[in-house]
């Protein structure tokens, strides 16, 4: 019999959409709660499984992708474009309403 995997290590699945082996491992919770997941995929088990361990590894030692000013500025200009955009669909309601 195999021996379990350890905790957190992560499970590989076969993804049939994209013809891929999926390796996924949860690194527990951000700060507004959402799960952390970082995953590594692959045409065999094994090299999702080694992809996995590159951005575990990469994540470790804090070398995750922040989020670019670009990327922050353009959300920001489309949440602030939302709140107009109600607020001149429904003036009558009150602002928690619309936001």
């Amino acid at each position: 019999m195999p021996k379990r995997r350890s905790r957190g290590d992560g499970g590989p699945h076969w993804d049939e959409k994209r013809q891929r082996w999926i390796a996924t491992a949860n690194l527990g919770f951000d700060p507004s709660g959402r799960r952390i997941v970082k995953r590594g995929s692959g045409k065999t088990e094994t090299e999702a499984k080694n992809k996995l361990k590159e951005v575990l590894r990469d994540h470790e030692d804090a070398l995750a992708i922040a989020p670019t000013p670009l990327a922050t500025w353009s959300r920001t200009q489309s949440q602030i474009g939302l709140r107009t955009a109600c607020r001149a669909v429904f003036p009558a309601l009150s602002r928690p309403a619309c936001s």
